[in-house]
């Protein structure tokens, strides 16, 4: 019974619960997909749940053979910006979920995130 009451007690406090928020069109911006030895796709830019959760990179490899992808992302929005990097492994012809940016604090809404692709070696 204590768990629950801290369960509730925890999805209530403002800024933790929030809805999914996803990065399309204007609010999304790519740029290095096509060059540095990257052939990407973003297929979604998301983020989910709480303010403790990363954003969710889903990044399909166009390529034949398998790439390290390294990328610097930053998102703006509501008078707070925040840089950090990402990366992950891609299988040939393959899509991944790459995570670990974090997002600032606050409404996520009208917020942009622009991604940098720096790099794709072969692994």
């Amino acid at each position: 019974m204590k768990n629950l009451i801290a369960l509730a007690l925890f999805a209530s406090l403002p800024g933790l619960a929030q809805a999914q928020t996803t990065w399309t069109g204007q609010n999304l911006s790519i740029s290095g997909n096509r060059t540095n030895g990257c052939d990407l796709r973003i297929v979604e830019v998301t983020h989910g749940g709480s303010m403790l959760s990363s954003l969710r990179f889903v990044v399909f490899n166009r390529a034949t053979t398998a790439v390290r992808v390294n990328a610097d992302v930053t998102m703006t929005g509501n008078n707070q910006r925040k840089s950090g990097p990402i990366t992950g492994v891609i299988g040939a012809n393959q899509q991944a979920a790459l995570q670990g940016f974090y997002p600032f604090g606050g409404s996520l809404a009208g917020s942009t995130v622009a991604i940098r692709f720096t790099g794709c070696s072969l692994t």
